[in-house]
């Protein structure tokens, strides 16, 4: 795989809207594996959303497993964010298939909150899961939440979810995870 400089010739523009962006700080668990390992795990995520793309977390490195991870020679120019540069899984072989990127300086204001962090394409790693706890109306259950001391709902069930992120083209799966319930009296 060849180098491609970034281009400098391109200029940067900000999202308006006829090109949104929104990066919004993600409340749930987000949790990557590749290679069999976990290679990111993070309730800092960012959720970026964009014009014509699906939604992409972005992690920040100190969630990350860099140690796992190791520079392509490649980069790219995004006149939306700027500079990017990839990361193919760390192994013998010099020329990993990328599996993550990130803008380690975005060149506008609008990106400038994943600036350092790491996105992972989602059809390249084994998965991207989301975690979250959810209510969800059971009739006939009364719920305690897995806290200690846990509060109860009546006929809710209280869930951990896991979004499954699928191929770029697929909608997340949702699998439910744990589940804590009684029966109302």
């Amino acid at each position: 795989m060849s180098a491609s400089p970034p281009s400098q010739a391109i200029a940067l523009r900000e999202p308006g809207p006829d090109h949104p962006i929104a990066i919004l700080q993600n409340p749930h668990r987000v949790i990557v594996r590749a290679g069999g390992e976990v290679v990111a795990d993070s309730r800092s995520a960012l959720t970026l959303t964009e014009a014509g793309h699906a939604d992409v977390f972005y992690i920040p490195r100190a969630d990350v497993a860099m140690p796992r991870l190791a520079p392509v020679a490649r980069t790219s120019f995004c006149p939306y964010k700027g500079d990017c540069s990839y990361f193919g899984l760390a192994q013998p072989a010099t020329d990993a298939e990328q599996v993550a990127w990130c803008y380690q300086s975005p060149g506008t204001k609008a990106a400038a909150p994943i600036a350092g962090h790491i996105a992972f394409y989602r059809d390249r790693v084994d998965s991207i899961e989301e975690l979250r706890i959810v209510e969800v109306s059971t009739p006939g259950f009364e719920t305690q939440k897995a806290v200690p001391g846990g509060t109860a709902f009546d006929e809710r069930m209280v869930c951990l979810v896991k979004l499954v992120a699928g191929t770029r083209n697929d909608l997340y799966r949702t699998r439910i995870v744990d589940a804590t319930h009684r029966p109302s009296p």
